[in-house]
């Protein structure tokens, strides 16, 4: 809805690509779907699921909205910092942070390369890490943790995938 998942929505619409926006469901959710409507029109066509990452059903609700169109570019780009002392974050807050930084991506990578594999459509596969996944990141743990296991799950499944028609990236 925002940011650099905005930013990758509009360029793909400017290459003339579909676009499947996931963000939660909040009022920007629907703000930014007006807009990219309405800026790029019929040339491109756009859908939103509103659902949240950290926690719930969003598997199957992304599932479900996407079961008839084949998507072959899947951007994984969701995350968000918690900041604090490790040990002072509530433990549901910091499973809610691992679950939408580092569990939905594999998650979802899951889902659509499977689908992608069985039709044997060729792909890519991306995924927004940070220089974090590379350093200590003291009062953010998770969040350079998340982005070390996105970077690892990356690289690891690229191998995996360019044998088999797609491309993974990090």
């Amino acid at each position: 809805s925002s940011g650099i998942g905005k930013s990758l929505a509009i360029k793909l619409a400017e290459q003339g690509l579909n676009v499947v926006l996931v963000a939660i469901d909040e009022p920007l959710l629907e703000t930014t779907f007006v807009e990219l409507k309405e800026r790029f029109g019929a040339r491109v066509e756009f859908r939103k699921v509103g659902c949240d990452l950290s926690r719930g059903e969003y598997l199957e609700t992304i599932s479900k909205a996407t079961s008839d169109i084949d998507v072959q570019c899947v951007f994984n780009n969701a995350g968000y910092m918690l900041t604090g002392f490790f040990d002072k974050q509530p433990l549901d807050k910091l499973m809610a942070n691992h679950e939408c930084n580092a569990t939905s991506a594999m998650k979802i990578s899951h889902v659509f390369v499977t689908r992608m594999l069985e039709k044997k459509l060729k792909g890519c596969v991306v995924f927004t890490s940070s220089a974090a996944a590379c350093q200590p990141t003291p009062f953010s743990a998770l969040y350079g943790a998340t982005k070390a296991y996105i970077s690892s799950f990356a690289a690891n499944i690229g191998v995996e995938l360019k044998s088999r028609g797609s491309d993974g990236g990090a």
